[in-house]
C-alpha cells in the first residue's frame, strides 16, 4: 500500500505540463498491468494462509506469522520511501 501511495503522489505542476501523449499512454498501460497483477495477490494470500495453517496446526500461529511477515514488509517499504 505504501508503494502505491508513493507512486500516486502528485508531481510538481511544471513536470505535469511537460508530459507527452506517449508518456501518458505508457503510464496508463503501466497502471492497467499493475492492477491486473495485484488482482492475483488476494487468492495467492488466501492459499498461502491456508497452507500455513495446515503447516503450523494452529490458526493463531498462522495468523501471527502472516501478520508478522506483513509488518516486516511494510517497515521495509516505509524505510525505502523515506530514504528515496
Amino acid at each position: 500500500m505504501i508503494f502505491a501511495i508513493s507512486l500516486v503522489q502528485p508531481k510538481k505542476k511544471k513536470d505535469l505540463t511537460m508530459v507527452s501523449k506517449e508518456e501518458k499512454k505508457v503510464s496508463k498501460i503501466t497502471w492497467i498491468i499493475l492492477g491486473v497483477l495485484s488482482g492475483f495477490l488476494l487468492p495467492l494470500q488466501t492459499t498461502t494462509n491456508g497452507k500455513l495453517r495446515t503447516a503450523t496446526g494452529s490458526l493463531l500461529g498462522a495468523s501471527f506469522i502472516s501478520f508478522f511477515v506483513g509488518m516486516i514488509i511494510l517497515i521495509i517499504l516505509i524505510l525505502i520511501t523515506n530514504i528515496a
